[in-house]
């Protein structure tokens, strides 16, 4: 995501060569040799490099210490702190150095030491006046700039000198939210250290309107996620349209993670458009939902956070805190159909443990024996939303087809539903029965007719 604070990020710091600077505002007082005004940048490129006793004559010497370069208006302050020159910056500030003084497009020498991490330039500026929360017309601060580069040390400094983590730029972001998107392996610190100074974690951001914690979830950010709920996050605070955390946390059959949301306060029968609650999602599977959202974003399947991972765990904890098996979607699909569907063996054990009822169909007419051997087209769009656009749910089949080839459980599943009584002769609305489905595969149909019989007998 391109936004105000990443464009300063991208800027080099600072660019400070012949080429950059061009021939730039005359240094009043410098001359160069034949006695011709020195070029500004020249100048400060000589200045950076220069051993502290001639710095300490250059800087005596400068006849105008806010003196800025043509292009890109760098003064000599700039231009110490991106060069990590502590004892020019001293100098400059003692001489009167402006520390408000803007180099394009917007930083002032505060943020370009925030992007530094250089603490002792930053106490040293505030020290002499700096403003602590200046922001650019598109509301970027020095924090934010701290927090988007996961500069720990000077984010601790600018929130000890009193710095505020809860204004947002113009795209919505805030330092919190700046910290958990570009932070890396540094972004909990941050977020922690933000938190406790005030920092916001249900500040929305973006045109999608998640939270933190619904973006934490949404990115696998498992730490991220728990540390916003310690630190009060709403856990039924969804995106628009109506999908949860839970509801995603319970997708990607994070256990440990639902059990949380649960204890503090999520719901498990709140429903999305669709009418899918935590209970639908979790039955859908793991494998399915996380390779869903990687290939919807043009990534490979596979699940993310293995170790952390428990579909049945996730559906039990639904179930225990008043999920129902009886509950019905969109599609009139339960969740034992979409566990089926799916071929999701040990969530269709669970959920006929609990007491799914094995004979009971969707919309169309099918039972869960018929869902697990439906083609592949057609689990692909009881998929999706029943309002979904034809042409979306083209494009996404394309990617998805793949998710449901090859499907390692579906014996095992089959074996499941015909063990609980599901009977390979009951027909859908089109008049097929699960042996009509299984028609095409010798061993399957073998299968299916065993099951015959004591199907019949029950009947």
């Amino acid at each position: 995501m391109k936004h105000a604070v990443l464009s300063l990020l991208l800027l080099p710091l600072l660019p400070l060569t012949a080429a950059a600077t061009g021939a730039g505002e005359p240094q009043g007082g410098q001359a160069a040799q034949g006695g011709a005004a020195e070029p500004q940048g020249q100048f400060l490129i000589r200045l950076t490099r220069a051993e502290p006793r001639e710095a300490a004559e250059m800087v005596a010497g400068m006849a105008d210490v806010n003196a800025a370069t043509a292009e890109e208006s760098i003064t000599a302050l700039h231009a110490a702190v991106a060069y990590n020159r502590l004892d020019i910056v001293s100098m400059l500030l003692a001489r009167g150095a402006d520390t408000e003084r803007l180099m394009k497009p917007g930083l002032t020498p505060l943020s370009a030491a925030a992007m530094k991490n250089d603490t002792d330039a930053i106490a040293m500026l505030l020290a002499h006046g700096a403003k602590l929360d200046y922001q650019t017309n598109g509301g970027v601060s020095a924090l934010k700039l701290a927090c988007a580069k996961g500069n720990v040390d000077a984010a601790q400094v600018l929130l000890a000198y009193g710095a505020d983590p809860r204004p947002a730029d113009s795209e919505g972001h805030t330092a919190l939210s700046l910290a958990q998107e570009n932070a890396g392996e540094d972004r909990l610190p941050l977020m922690q250290m933000l938190l406790e100074h005030g920092a916001s974690p249900e500040a929305s951001v973006g045109e999608d309107g998640w939270s933190p914690l619904m973006r934490a979830v949404t990115s696998h950010d498992l730490g991220a996620a728990e540390l916003l709920l310690d630190y009060g996050a709403r856990p039924d605070a969804g995106e628009d349209g109506g999908t949860t955390p839970l509801m995603m946390a319970s997708a990607y059959g994070y256990a440990a993670l639902v059990q949380k949301l649960l204890e503090k306060g999520a719901s498990a029968t709140r429903q999305d458009p669709d009418g899918n609650d935590a209970l639908d999602h979790a039955a859908l599977g793991a494998r399915f939902s996380h390779g869903l959202a990687a290939v919807a974003l043009g990534g490979a399947p596979g699940l993310q956070n293995a170790p952390s991972v428990d579909g049945a765990e996730t559906c039990r904890l639904l179930l225990a805190h008043g999920a129902s098996v009886s509950h019905t979607d969109g599609w009139g699909s339960t969740p034992l159909l979409i566990a089926a569907r799916t071929c999701e063996a040990a969530n269709v054990r669970l959920l006929l443990a609990a007491g799914a009822d094995v004979h009971a169909r969707d919309s169309e007419g099918h039972n869960a024996l018929i869902s697990a051997l439906l083609p592949v087209a057609d689990k692909i769009r009881l998929t999706f939303s029943p309002g979904e656009s034809d042409s979306a749910r083209q494009l996404l089949a394309q990617r998805i087809t793949p998710l449901f080839e090859g499907q390692l459980d579906l014996e095992s599943t089959l074996r499941l539903l015909l063990d609980a009584g599901a009977d390979p002769a009951e027909r859908d609305a089109s008049g097929r029965s699960a042996l009509d489905y299984a028609a095409g595969d010798s061993a399957l149909h073998g299968l299916l007719m065993q099951y015959l019989p004591q199907a019949q007998a029950s009947r």
